[in-house]
């Protein structure tokens, strides 16, 4: 079994029920973790992306490049967005 999904239901099981929110939220924290360890620059959790009306779970963005006030980012330093479900 894939090591990710693995820790995925370890975390599932440690909570103690289903919650679709829980997993979604480890399931980005995973996702950030391992790209960061294979070297790629991410934002941090439930950001923006400048003219898009939606929350984005997690971004994979240009290195160096910095969101406004911690969430907002330009769309020219967005590599790819995660939305997990």
């Amino acid at each position: 079994m894939n090591p990710l999904l693995q820790k995925l239901q370890s975390a599932e099981k440690e909570l103690g029920f289903d919650s679709r929110q829980f997993s979604g939220a480890v399931c980005v924290s995973l996702l950030k973790e391992t790209l960061y360890k294979k070297g790629y620059s991410t934002s941090e959790k439930d950001v923006f992306i400048k003219g898009v009306p939606i929350e984005i779970d997690l971004l994979l963005v240009k290195p160096n490049s910095k969101p406004s006030y911690g969430v907002l980012w330009n769309p020219e330093d967005v590599i790819a967005a995660f939305e997990i479900k």
